[in-house]
């Protein structure tokens, strides 16, 4: 980088070599000709080209993305869609598909995110009280990488430019470009260093399959200068793991609440020295007006050693969380006066009575005051819009049965607060376990053959080869339902709102209604079954295409419609 870069060049990311590709384009499938219709292009950068496009065959509107370069040099565009393709998670755009046309130009569709990124929101944000209001969504990018980290995946590029908020409230990451695989070899030449590196203790999750991370030598620079880590200035590759990405978040944090970065030098060379040296000045001395607990919690998150960083962006979401629930955050040591202001607040129907009494102290005092009001109003809305969008995007993921999902959402609902949450989380925890031991049989992988009610504790999961299996409140699944017939390994069940009424089927319906069991006669083996919002009524789908509407408290039937009479020839 010369002494001459402009400061654009400053934000812009600086990517590694491409990598060969694993299999040659020949192996990805090939568009229809009318498949895609190009309608507008959205961007361009220096791999790829986007545009807005209509896919005939869905009759939907998509975002496609084409490489610039052919063969082995479009390796980067490949490893960057299937590195998407395998982080299935709300904040992180989906891939569709990945292939490549008739005259050979790779592609590939990805949801079309509407709305405006990040930067564009912290621009027309132009006080503390609006900015506060985009923590959620903040918070929202942190459980999208934490995400990212348990699958061993580090984004390497973090910055309000790569960040998405939707006209629905929606919060997704984008630019996986120059992302890093953890615990997977670099791709090997002569000339680089190659070699396999783990991910930290809080980097458990599965590894993605059929991806390497990207060619990088030892010494080179990958990463947008402005956000980068110390390490990654460095060039110290083998050292990025997911604390580079909480400096990156904590540069963007630090943005959001001084509404500047710790390192602005314009010069390329001076900025990248004064990021890798890692000195940053306490968020306290450059914006007093900032609650102490969000200057504490950036502060750990841009130590210069990464040991004492925050060991992913769960932790740090978790801290955000705890801010705006009120909760006291690990990362403040508080004073024995503001544990007393902490406890006025909590207490407002005392402080009240007490402020007559402050009077005397005069106007001064008074407007600190209304000033601290105005700002503990912005987060205690920030709160609210939180908890909010947390519990939709739960349901979300519950109606399209993305279990994985779902529990991710409850439990950052948990952390912040919402009502319902933890019950939520404790249901799920079982559901989503890799392996359940039912009993009297080997571990089995939940599946979506059951049916489940967050709210009340209540679940049915089908079993392979067994049948089902009944959780009602505590951490004990019980065979209700016994079968070694090996066709009827996935069974329908339902649960009614409020887990009030369970039916089943085995030949008969099967009802559970407030712990006594009956049956539903003559229905034979359901092929479908639903129960009414309120839990009344029972609807069964027959295989020879009768419905019933039955009683879901004494199987009586509701409602038989009578066969469709046909109609006499003229």
């Amino acid at each position: 980088m010369s002494d001459s870069d402009s400061e654009s060049d400053l934000g812009a990311t600086v990517t590694p070599d491409a990598p060969r590709l694993e299999s040659g384009d020949e192996a990805l499938p090939v568009a229809a000709a009318d498949r895609y219709v190009i309608e507008r292009e959205l961007g361009a950068g220096g791999q790829a080209i986007v545009f807005a496009a209509r896919d005939s065959a869905l009759n939907r509107e998509v975002a496609l993305k084409t490489a610039r370069k052919r063969g082995a040099e479009a390796g980067s565009f490949v490893r960057e869609a299937r590195i998407t393709g395998q982080l299935e998670h709300p904040g992180i755009v989906p891939v569709h598909e990945l292939g490549r046309t008739s005259q050979g130009e790779l592609y590939c569709t990805q949801k079309l995110v509407r709305g405006r990124t990040f930067r564009a929101a912290l621009d027309a944000a132009t006080s503390l009280e609006a900015r506060l209001k985009l923590l959620p969504h903040f918070i929202n990018v942190c459980h999208a990488v934490a995400y990212a980290h348990s699958r061993g995946v580090v984004h390497r590029d973090l910055k309000p430019e790569n960040v998405m908020l939707g006209e629905f409230g929606e919060t997704v990451v984008l630019d996986w470009g120059v992302a890093r695989v953890l615990g997977t070899p670099e791709e090997s030449h002569p000339e680089l260093s190659s070699a396999t590196e783990s991910a930290t203790g809080s980097q458990s999750g599965k590894a993605l399959e059929g991806v390497i991370s990207g060619v990088t030598q030892q010494g080179s620079v990958i990463g947008t200068p402005l956000y980068m880590s110390p390490e990654q200035a460095r060039g110290e590759n083998a050292k990025v793991d997911a604390r580079s990405d909480v400096w990156s978040l904590g540069v963007m944090l630090h943005e959001l609440l001084a509404f500047t970065r710790p390192f602005e030098n314009k010069d390329g060379r001076a900025l990248l020295a004064e990021v890798s040296r890692g000195h940053v000045r306490p968020l306290r001395e450059v914006a007093n007006d900032v609650p102490p607990e969000l200057c504490a919690i950036v502060d750990q998150a841009l130590r210069a050693h990464q040991s004492e960083r925050l060991g992913d962006a769960r932790a740090l979401a978790t801290q955000l969380s705890d801010f705006l629930a009120g909760k006291r955050v690990a990362a403040y040591q508080y004073t024995s006066w503001e544990l007393l202001k902490r406890f006025i607040a909590a207490n407002k129907s005392v402080t009240l009575v007490s402020l007559a009494a402050l009077l005397a102290l005069g106007v001064s005092e008074i407007y600190a005051w209304r000033l601290v009001g105005q700002r503990d109003d912005a987060l205690e809305e920030s709160r609210t819009h939180l908890s909010a969008a947390l519990r939709e995007q739960a349901h979300g993921a519950e109606l399209v049965h993305d279990w994985n999902g779902a529990a991710m959402a409850w439990s950052a609902a948990a952390d912040a607060g919402t009502p319902g949450a933890e019950l939520a989380v404790r249901v799920l925890s079982k559901w989503v376990t890799p392996a359940l031991t039912l009993p009297g049989e080997m571990p089995v992988h939940a599946s979506r053959g059951g049916a489940y009610d967050v709210e009340s504790g209540v679940a049915l999961l089908s079993a392979p080869s067994r049948g089902l299996f009944l959780l009602e409140g505590d951490d004990t699944w019980h065979l209700v339902e016994n079968t070694t017939d090996p066709d009827k390994r996935s069974q329908p069940a339902a649960i009614s709102t409020g887990g009030r009424a369970r039916a089943w089927k085995a030949g008969v319906v099967h009802l559970r209604v407030d712990g006594a069991d009956t049956t539903l006669p003559g229905t034979g083996a359901a092929t479908a079954l639903t129960f009414s919002d309120d839990g009344a009524v029972l609807a069964v789908a027959t295989p020879t295409g009768v419905l019933r509407f039955s009683s879901a408290g004494d199987a009586r039937d509701v409602l038989t419609p009578a066969p469709e009479q046909p109609t006499p020839s003229p």
